[in-house]
C-alpha cells in the first residue's frame, strides 16, 4: 500500500485521537468546575474529589496513548503528551487546593448538653458527683458496695471532686486536649493513651477532653463551666466501639 492510500488512515486516526483527548480534556474541566462548586458529594463522604478522579482517568489514557505510539512524531504523541502535562498540572493543583478529605465523623448515638457534676461525700447525695457516660445517668464508683440513692446508671465513667475530675480507680481513661483542638470521634480514637485525673486548674470553659468509657466506648466531652470548688457543667457526645 502506498503512502497515498495510507494518509486518509492516518488522518482518520488522528483526529480519533484529538477528538477523543479533547472530551476527556472537557471531562476534566468539567471536574475542576464540579470541585469549585463543590457539588459532588464524595467530598463530605471523604473521598477523592472529582477533579482528581477525572484528571487521573485522562491522564492514564493519555499515558497508553503515549506508550502506544512509542513515542513517534505525529498528531496522537503531541496530544496526549500535551494531555497529560495538563493533568500533571491539575492533579498537583487539585492536591495543593483540596488536601484530603477527613472522613466526617460518624453520628453519635447519645447527645447530652448541661451535665451538672457536683462534689460530694455525703452518701445521700453521691450520685450528683459521678456521670455514666454510656447512659448519661448519674453512676456508681468503683466499690462493690451501692451505697447511696438508686440511679439508672452503672460504672462511672467521670467523677468530680474539689481538685478535678477523676475515672474510676483513677484508670488513664481520660485525655485532655489542647487548646482550640475540637474533640470529635476522629481525633478521640487516635488518642488511646490518657491519664486518671485532670486536675481543677486545667479545667476551664471551653476545654474538650476525650474519655473512654469502661464499655470502651469513646465520648467527646466539653467543659461549659467550673467554679472553683469543683462543680462543672458538661456536654458531650458518644460513639458505641
Amino acid at each position: 500500500m502506498s503512502d497515498q492510500e495510507r494518509l486518509p488512515g492516518r488522518f482518520t486516526r488522528g483526529w480519533a485521537v484529538v477528538t477523543t483527548a479533547c472530551a476527556l480534556g472537557l471531562v476534566t474541566v468539567v471536574g475542576v468546575v464540579a470541585d469549585l462548586a463543590q457539588v459532588e458529594g464524595w467530598l463530605a463522604a471523604g473521598g477523592p474529589p472529582v477533579v482528581r478522579v477525572a484528571a487521573g482517568f485522562v491522564l492514564l489514557v493519555a499515558g497508553s496513548v503515549l506508550w502506544r505510539e512509542k513515542l513517534r512524531r505525529g498528531w496522537a504523541t503531541y496530544v496526549a503528551g500535551a494531555v497529560a502535562v495538563l493533568c500533571v498540572g491539575a492533579l498537583a493543583s487539585a492536591n495543593v487546593l483540596w488536601p484530603a478529605a477527613v472522613p466526617a465523623d460518624p453520628e453519635p448515638v447519645l447527645v447530652k448538653t448541661g451535665y451538672r457534676l457536683t462534689p460530694s461525700w455525703n452518701p445521700l447525695t453521691n450520685n450528683g458527683d459521678k456521670v455514666d457516660l454510656d447512659t448519661a445517668c448519674p453512676g456508681w464508683g468503683s466499690t462493690k458496695a451501692k451505697v447511696g440513692p438508686k440511679r439508672c446508671g452503672e460504672l462511672a465513667d467521670l467523677i468530680a471532686e474539689t481538685h478535678g475530675l477523676h475515672a474510676p480507680d483513677n484508670a488513664p481513661r481520660l485525655t485532655l486536649l489542647a487548646q482550640g483542638e475540637p474533640a470529635s470521634y476522629a481525633v478521640c480514637r487516635a488518642k488511646r493513651e490518657g491519664v486518671g485525673t485532670i486536675r481543677l486548674p486545667d479545667l476551664r470553659a471551653g476545654v474538650e477532653l476525650c474519655v473512654v468509657t469502661d464499655k470502651d466506648n469513646v465520648a467527646a466531652v466539653r467543659v461549659d463551666s467550673v467554679t472553683a470548688g469543683g462543680e462543672v457543667v458538661l456536654a458531650y457526645r458518644l460513639w458505641r466501639s
